[in-house]
């Protein structure tokens, strides 16, 4: 009997040790490029200042999955602002349009 207890007690106790957090499917972070722009313009997403463009290379910030509002603004002129749906797992090109 004793016997019986101290399994039944270690495989409850087993159970503890898995992690209570799991990625659901679907819950991938999406990803921004910013293909292009200009050099100091800053770049905004959801009315969240993610810094200045230093240099001509792409930037590349990771969100949730969802609607997202972009902007990117140089020398106090917007040179972006649209909204952006991004999918779980994929990543967008943001090009700034002459």
């Amino acid at each position: 009997m004793k016997i019986l207890i101290s399994c039944v007690t270690a495989l409850a106790l087993c159970g503890c040790a898995y992690p209570t957090s799991s990625i659901e499917q679907g819950s991938e972070l999406g990803h921004l490029r910013f293909v292009d722009g200009a050099i100091g313009a800053e770049v905004i997403i959801d009315g969240r200042a993610r810094g200045a463009r230093k240099d001509v290379h792409p930037i590349v910030y990771d969100v949730a999955p969802g609607k997202h509002v972009i902007e990117e603004v140089a020398n106090g002129q917007v040179l972006l602002h649209r909204e952006y749906d991004v999918g779980a797992g994929s990543t967008l090109d943001i090009r700034i349009e002459n």
